[in-house]
């Protein structure tokens, strides 16, 4: 599937909610969501912060504990009860639709949304490949790019390149549509089909395909 960034001039119309999620959340509801997901045991729920600025309705927060590595939770607000989104295609798409007043605001927000969806299907350690990742790794210390790879033998910068395409997003009327790849913590490429509705904003599916199989690269990201 080919998808050309469609301009904003097809985007909808609606103006965004202001955004509430730069607030701080308090300590209770971080405690609270730690305890409901890690009962009495060891583990911290913390916000999910900068990447999540753009939510108009509720909080986002990484869980983690002994049992569950890395979980990420949504604290809608407005007396609804914390939920689960890793792993819950249904829980995302409730929580997405509560966003921006159920209308997006162009095409410009579904990079956003883009990171939403992989942060629930993939986790925080599973990385968005744009040409902008490739510059980080080109730009970091030590091997860079060169620490993905194995062995000599597998040693290849330009297909490393090929896997961090832009960021393909389209609105064509009422309909959205977002392809991007992913490197995720197993060492493989897998690429996400997701798609929508703008007014009302709806996710309505999401499609993961290999690239690459578990084990092709290293993976020498630190948390």
């Amino acid at each position: 599937m080919v998808l050309a960034l469609a301009s904003a001039g097809c985007a909808s119309t609606g103006t965004a909610a202001p955004r509430g999620s730069s607030a701080q959340p308090t300590e209770t509801e971080s405690q609270a969501v730690a305890r409901r997901f890690l009962g009495d045991g060891n583990g911290t729920a913390v916000n999910a912060g900068a990447a999540y600025r753009w939510l108009t309705v509720g909080r986002l927060y990484w869980v983690s504990g002994p049992a569950e590595p890395g979980l990420l939770v949504a604290a809608p607000g407005g007396g609804r009860p914390p939920v689960r989104l890793t792993g819950d295609i249904a829980a995302l798409k409730a929580f997405l639709a509560l966003q921006y007043n159920g209308r997006l605001p162009g095409v410009g927000a579904l990079k956003d949304i883009a990171q939403l969806v992989k942060d629930a299907t993939f986790g925080k350690r599973g990385r968005i490949a744009t040409p902008e990742f490739l510059d980080a790794q080109v730009d970091a210390g030590g091997g860079g790019v060169d620490d993905w790879f194995r062995d000599e033998s597998q040693h290849d910068p330009a297909e490393f390149a090929r896997l961090c395409p832009e960021l393909r997003a389209s609105l064509d009327k009422n309909a959205w549509a977002l392809e991007f790849n992913v490197f995720n913590s197993w060492g493989g490429v897998d690429v996400v089909r997701a798609s929508g509705t703008a007014s009302p904003l709806t996710l309505q599916q999401v499609n993961i395909d290999v690239v690459k199989p578990h084990g092709e690269f290293n993976y020498p990201l630190v948390d």
